[in-house]
């Protein structure tokens, strides 16, 4: 059952990469691109970020340390390279379909003052990268906790915790029925819990404390690519499109992205490092 589990995951990347093929055939658009200028009062100024190459500072941000730490002999991430590149890959083409896609469709959009200008069809190299340096220091996470804290992996899953996980998530499900991104990524999260609770796996609640972690420096990230520290937003959010509320300059929505994303991403590697 947990590798049964694994091929949903990836069944699921198949899907998605189908279903954004399949929808960026059709030429339509939901908004107006007026609607995405967007401003946001600094929290923090950083003069250092006010060039083309902020998006790119933002990368570098993500993947310093992780980069770094990856020679902890007790870790030993460096020698998970090539395992966490590929599965990278194999959930990035899904989700750069998808952001293609969401960019056509306007939901969001990007600030030609903060990126280089180089494009991989309709996305700014920057966004590419954000599919690789994320999901690299996310994985880094995760191998910590199973390196240090290897008796994570035999407690019991939490199905209560995951039963009302699933109920939360219907119900924003049912609450987003205007919003395509909120929608979208709630019923996504929502497929995930119920697959964790379907199969058998013993890394739930790794993952689970790994999402935790993960959200401090995703907040802090995704906060400076929408404007807390910046005159204005790196990447620019079509408000009418999200159907919930923002954490300061953050759409919460981003939150339910992230849940999906990361665990797309771990669910993919632990079938290939197996």
């Amino acid at each position: 059952m947990a590798k049964l589990g694994n091929y949903l995951y990836i069944l699921i990347c198949i899907a998605l990469s189908v279903l954004s093929i399949i929808l960026l055939s059709f030429d339509f658009q939901l908004n107006d691109f007026k609607l995405l200028e967007y401003s946001v009062s600094s929290i923090f100024q950083y003069t250092f970020l006010e060039t083309k190459n902020a998006y790119f500072l933002v990368h570098l941000l993500v993947i310093v340390f992780p980069l770094i730490l990856s020679f902890d002999k007790k870790v030993g991430f460096y020698k998970k390279w090539p395992k966490v590149i590929l599965s990278s890959i194999i959930v990035a083409i899904p989700f750069l379909l998808n952001d293609i896609l969401f960019t056509k469709l306007q939901i969001w959009g990007f600030n030609e003052s903060y990126i280089s200008g180089l494009r991989i069809y309709n996305l700014p190299v920057e966004e590419v990268l954000f599919f690789f340096t994320v999901p690299f220091s996310c994985i880094f996470i995760f191998e910590c906790l199973l390196s240090y804290f290897p008796k994570l992996n035999i407690i019991a899953k939490p199905r209560k915790l995951l039963i009302l996980l699933a109920a939360f998530l219907l119900g924003i499900s049912i609450l987003s029925l205007g919003s395509v991104y909120t929608l979208t990524f709630a019923l996504l999260s929502l497929l995930l819990v119920l697959i964790e609770l379907w199969t058998t796996s013993n890394h739930v609640v790794v993952k689970l404390i790994a999402f935790a972690i993960s959200l401090i420096p995703f907040l802090l990230v995704n906060g400076i690519l929408t404007g807390i520290a910046t005159e204005a937003p790196i990447v620019v959010y079509n408000d009418a499109e999200h159907s919930l509320d923002r954490i300061i300059s953050i759409p919460t929505t981003d939150i339910l992205y992230a849940f999906v994303h990361l665990n797309l991403v771990w669910s993919v590697y632990l079938g290939i490092r197996a």
